[in-house]
């Protein structure tokens, strides 16, 4: 701030010659004590506002790399982790493909029931082939509907077991074959989890034959 006696120049041309800014304020005599004191209140105030403003700006500016840095951070732990899963999800997707394709494709007849509902959810080839039903009969369907038991009360006794989520190795079941005449079988089951869901896999030999022979 320039306080001067000098009078005798226009505003125009001190501006001309300093340049145009809000930095620079003139004071031409004569002025008032009380004019001046309020002049500086004002600039120093501005000058206390504009520092503050800076130091605000220089916390936005760090809050903002930090920001940034921890979702750099973020951004480069969740690619880490969306391909860790695309992985999985791939060793997943080949893994059940080469179970479904075993299971489709065993000489042994299998079925695969939803323990939590007690549903059956899957069965192959060759059990569809003894049993003379269509997949569409028995999918879906609760144990307790399946129309393949001859004696209820083994069914409920295997229900039982799976319930209670033991083991069976080679269970008596009766079963009736495609011709209506009731197959002699070892029925066998292992539990295991598909996602989230408990699961059991069911398999049947047929000693039918052996029985006979016996």
């Amino acid at each position: 701030m320039i306080c001067t006696a000098y009078s005798d120049f226009a505003w125009d041309d001190i501006v001309s010659q300093l340049g145009k800014t809000d930095n620079l304020v003139i004071l031409k005599k004569p002025f008032d004590v009380i004019e001046v004191l309020q002049l500086a209140h004002a600039i120093t105030k501005k000058w206390e506002m504009t520092r503050q403003a800076r130091f605000r700006m220089n916390d936005l500016n760090r809050m903002v790399q930090e920001s940034t840095k921890g979702l750099e951070e973020a951004n480069v732990f969740l690619k880490q982790e969306i391909m860790k899963r695309a992985r999985v999800e791939n060793a997943l997707r080949l893994s059940e493909e080469r179970f479904s394709k075993a299971f489709q494709t065993s000489p042994i007849p299998m079925k695969i029931i939803n323990m939590t509902e007690m549903r059956l959810v899957n069965v192959n080839q060759i059990y569809l082939a003894i049993t003379g039903l269509d997949a569409g009969d028995l999918i879906g369907q609760p144990m307790d509907k399946l129309p393949i038991f001859c004696d209820q009360e083994k069914r409920e006794q295997l229900q039982q077991f799976l319930q209670a989520r033991q083991p069976i190795l080679d269970m008596e079941m009766p079963i009736k074959s495609a011709s209506g005449e009731p197959l002699a079988t070892l029925l066998s089951a292992e539990h295991f989890t598909l996602g989230e869901t408990p699961r059991a896999l069911i398999t049947l030999q047929n000693i039918t034959e052996r029985l006979n022979l016996e």
